[in-house]
């Protein structure tokens, strides 16, 4: 067996050398056949003007103008002229009539063309080879002899104005784009379009466009390129004939490009009449000329291209566009790097479903901070053979090739030779991905836009915090945070205030630890002294979120729907509470009609955003059903130390007695559950009622729960980001706000693990201190006074114990018995911390209980009214007798609790399995025991009428 396999590794060993060195003469033998392409030949005549070419075996050719001229060139006032011209080019000459024109070129059956960008412009021809001295002449004489008379300026305007719509209408990639640049340098001149506003076209004259020819149309700013069967000296000849006559000299100032300024900032464009969202959104590039161009071309390649209507989605290398194909993310997606001569953009482009944009958004944020930390060299080789495809697959032809000829000598004075760009493609690295995408990507501003339906693309705070990661994952290295805190810790409390701490990490992630072991996770955060006067504590805590989702929510007095502004209001209480403490839980459910819980209590809030989306306008408010729900989930926490808290939006009118709220306000007093009220729409009726249940709640100390109201036309998170539920009791709250004071001087919303290790670091720090202070105290006590100090220790506990019976017989004198519930959480804490508590023969004895009975009774004490002791039945009667015409509200509804509806409550507690055989047991023995209490009950109430009768 093990020659076997032996054997099987020698041959896969044998294999992937033999792939490797398959791969390697393959890719000789490619940067070989680059090599012999024909060269490009460049040549400078003496008016300025350039003359490039590349001889390629073709009968059919391609010869072009390139002029620096475009939107870039012109200012508010004349956006728009660079096309009007491309639009009157062909309309005649001074030599020629437009029907003249078209007569000749239909006769050669060439093909005439001009576009317009934002730095250049073009006008080519394609024709056949013996064609070109002709074609060269009549480019010569559309650029240096147009007509532009009158009648042809206002047949270009209507023409354009009649195109702009279409536009507008049917190409709105084209209008996505326009507005992309428009908010991504707003400000200057690259911002301009291509087409210029329509009160500029409107307002054009024929002298405006031959001013604008003669100021940009020079020599100097000129190419003349083609590509076929020519050759280099023969369209030199042609140049100095045809174009040798274009003037070098500027009657002014030279044009120029002005500086460009990148913005992050956004622009949306809504329209709920289209069917899908079209959104791009952007980083600042780098220039054509940048070292860094072609490794953010890769890493654009990375990215990649998808479409619905490929096969084999799910089976892409783009991981976008996997989760794309498989989740139905958009219809469609485009990375995209758009290089100018000083600047770029680096982004994608989607379309998609009104209702995916915010999931297609998030998955593309990942993958890009993906680029930044973890992309791996496997990737990055697949990409840059894509590239290369790409990229040969463009310059397939003599048009193409022109025009690559062109723009390139335009911009940079030379044509890059394949097998140069090869090479450079080549040297790319998986490390060069990460470097760039680490510069121009993490944690930098980005340009949006989207045009559509795109009320559900978030907000650009979100999308703008979603541009970074608060830890990074990296393949080696060791990370080690050393906390030094000077000072003592006395009962959980510092004796005195620490001087400072210092966090010690490590500076690069390519360096390794000296113990040469490699770690898989490290979160890379940078610490210097800092002083800490005051001490923040992070609390835990879970929150239930409860939205209005009434037919109130329709109204359009918040902005854009009342639905929606709570929307935001909501996010921002859940990333507040998760981010303020990583352990915290937060959970979402609707309170109109039938409440529902849509999100258990989780710290994952993509999940509760992603509920909440779904959320829709229906019936009216259940308030009163929605915070005992709430309540209940709560009280089922997996932490059973965290505090509860319920955060309630309101913006209906609620029916509910303020009699009856006063009294949840007491039981959820007594459970210990905080609420927290936004209320909005200007329901006056409600706040009164409101303002009475908080002061309830929050009882002689005023603090704990809030009520915040919402005027109308304000904004949701401005009046939550400053209000006590964001900010907390102290000011201290408020994730990712910013200042001071955090727990060891540690922002949690900055780096929540490292606040998170240093406070449990601590907590064991403190742990050890009492053990070590408890041992001493009793060496100390054994050393020479052992019975007198046991003798007083006696007595001291003597006492303690008869002072706490004594308590506890005044307690039960005075009929103030203590909840069960908390008795036990005090009974549980006390065994857990080693101390003793006097007992109480009510409680039942845990140790002794099975499963199914531990089971059963947390059930029944979830639903046991708050103001009733548990398993006292016999206090219960009397109680009954003293009051017989008073009946709880709650006792009826719970008496009608259905096996069903209990389970299906199970079914949406975390960790609980409804199906399970201990579960079941403990819904049967409920049921059992109150149908036995029932039974029971019947003849002792029997008997004490008896009694009252014969008295």
């Amino acid at each position: 067996m093990a020659s076997l396999l032996k054997l099987s590794t020698a041959v896969r060993r044998q294999t992937l050398l033999a792939g490797s060195r398959a791969g390697s003469s393959y890719a000789a033998a490619f940067r070989s056949a680059l090599s012999n392409e024909p060269a490009t030949e460049v040549t400078t005549l003496d008016s300025g003007l350039r003359v490039a070419s590349e001889s390629v075996p073709s009968q059919v050719a391609t010869v072009g103008l390139f002029i620096d001229a475009g939107s870039r060139y012109e200012d508010k006032h004349s956006n728009g002229t660079a096309n009007f011209f491309e639009h009157l080019a062909f309309k005649g000459t001074t030599k020629r009539s437009q029907s003249a024109l078209e007569q000749e070129v239909e006769s050669m059956g060439a093909q005439l063309d001009a576009s317009t960008g934002r730095d250049q412009t073009a006008f080519t021809a394609r024709c056949l080879s013996k064609d070109v001295p002709k074609l060269v002449e009549i480019l010569a004489d559309v650029v240096q002899n147009p007509r532009l008379d009158d009648a042809d300026v206002k047949r270009a305007r209507e023409v354009i104005l009649g195109e702009i719509e279409q536009v507008d209408a049917g190409n709105l990639r084209e209008v996505v784009f326009d507005h992309l640049h428009s908010t991504a340098f707003q400000g200057t001149s690259l911002s301009n379009t291509v087409w210029g506003p329509s009160s500029n076209i409107r307002s054009i004259k024929a002298d405006d466009v031959r001013g604008y020819v003669n100021s940009h149309y020079k020599a100097p700013r000129m190419v003349l390129a083609a590509a076929g069967d020519v050759r280099q000296a023969e369209l030199e000849k042609l140049a100095e004939k045809h174009l040798g006559k274009i003037e070098s000299t500027f009657d002014g100032k030279a044009p120029q490009l002005s500086p460009v300024r990148f913005t992050g900032s956004e622009m949306r464009v809504r329209d709920d009449s289209l069917p899908l969202a079209y959104v791009a959104v952007a980083v600042e590039g780098c220039g054509v000329s940048d070292s860094d161009a072609m490794a953010l071309s890769v890493a654009s390649a990375l990215i990649g291209t998808w479409d619905r209507t490929f096969g084999g989605g799910v089976n892409n290398a783009s991981k976008l566009a996997v989760a794309s194909a498989h989740d139905k993310l958009c219809h469609n997606f485009e990375s995209f790097n758009l290089t100018y001569r000083d600047t770029g953009l680096w982004g994608i482009y989607f379309e998609c479903d009104p209702l995916m944009c915010e999931d297609m958004l998030f998955n593309v944020q990942n993958e890009w901070m993906r680029l930044c930390t973890m992309v791996t060299d496997g990737e990055v080789e697949r990409a840059k053979r894509q590239l290369k495809t790409r990229l040969l697959a463009q310059l397939e032809g003599p048009h193409a090739i022109c025009e690559d000829i062109g723009r390139q000598v335009l911009t940079l004075g030379r044509r890059e030779p394949l097998h140069d760009v090869e090479r450079r493609i080549e040297n790319v690295t998986a490390q060069n991905v990460r470097d760039v995408a680490m510069r121009y990507i993490f944690d930098r501003c980005p340009a949006v836009a989207a045009v559509g339906p795109v009320e559900n693309l978030p907000d650009y705070m979100r999308i703008r915090s979603s541009m970074y990661w608060t830890r990074l994952n990296v393949a080696s290295g060791c990370f080690v945070v050393a906390a030094v805190i000077a000072g003592e810790l006395s009962n959980g409390e510092p004796k005195r205030h620490f001087s400072h701490y210092e966090a010690f990490c490590r500076v690069s992630t390519r360096r390794r630890c000296p113990t040469k072991q490699p770690c898989t996770k490290h979160n890379v955060v940078y610490r210097h002294h800092r002083q800490t006067t005051k001490h923040s504590k992070m609390v835990l805590e879970s929150t239930m979120v409860c939205f209005d989702n009434s037919d109130y929510q329709r109204n359009g007095d918040y902005f854009p729907t009342r639905l929606n502004a709570q929307k935001d209001g909501v996010n921002l209480v859940c990333l507040s509470k998760v981010r303020s403490n990583p352990e915290n839980n937060v959970g979402l459910m609707t309170l109109s009609n039938t409440t529902e819980v849509l999100a258990t209590l989780t710290s994952d809030v993509g999940r509760i955003l992603s509920k909440l989306h779904l959320v829709n306008p229906n019936g009216n408010i259940n308030l009163m059903t929605g915070l005992r729900i709430a309540h209940l989930v709560l009280k089922h926490r997996q932490g059973k130390n965290h505090k509860m808290r319920i955060v309630v939006f309101v913006g209906s009118p609620v029916e509910h007695d303020e009699g009856e709220l006063v009294k949840l306000a007491k039981k959820l007093k007594k459970e210990k559950v905080n609420v927290d009220i936004v209320s909005f729409g200007d329901h006056q009726k409600n706040n009164d009622t409101f303002t009475a249940f908080i002061n309830v709640l929050n009882g002689k100390d005023g603090t704990g729960s809030h009520l915040v109201c919402v005027p109308r036309g304000s904004v949701f998170s401005e009046a939550l980001i400053s209000s006590p539920i964001i900010q907390g009791e102290d000011g201290s709250g408020g994730a990712g706000l910013g200042g001071a004071g955090f727990e060891f001087g540690v922002d949690p919303n900055e780096d929540p693990e490292l606040a998170l290790a240093l406070r449990v670091s601590m907590e064991e720090q403190r742990l050890r201190q009492e053990e070590e202070q408890r041992r001493a105290t009793a060496n100390s006590a054994a050393d020479g006074t052992a019975g007198a100090g046991a003798g007083a220790g006696s007595d001291k506990e003597a006492s303690g114990a008869a002072a706490g019976t004594g308590a506890g017989a005044s307690a039960s004198a005075g009929g103030s018995e203590p909840h069960a519930e908390e008795a036990m959480l005090e009974r549980a804490l006390a065994l857990s911390t080693g101390e003793i508590m006097p007992t109480d023969d009510s409680m039942p004895d845990f140790a002794n209980m099975t499963e199914e009975e531990q089971i059963a009774f947390a059930m029944q004490m979830s639903m046991q009214d708050a103001q009733e002791p548990i398993s006292q039945p016999a206090k219960r009667q009397k109680q009954e007798k003293d009051t017989p015409m008073e009946v709880d509200v709650e006792d009826i509804e719970i008496a009608g609790v259905s096996p069903e509806y209990l389970m299906s409550v199970l079914e949406n507690l975390p960790g609980v399995d409804p199906q399970s055989e201990a579960v079941r047991n403990a819904v049967g023995s409920l049921n059992k025991d109150s149908s036995s209490s029932g039974s029971k009950n019947k003849p002792d109430n029997k008997d004490s009428k008896d009694e009252e009768s014969k008295k």
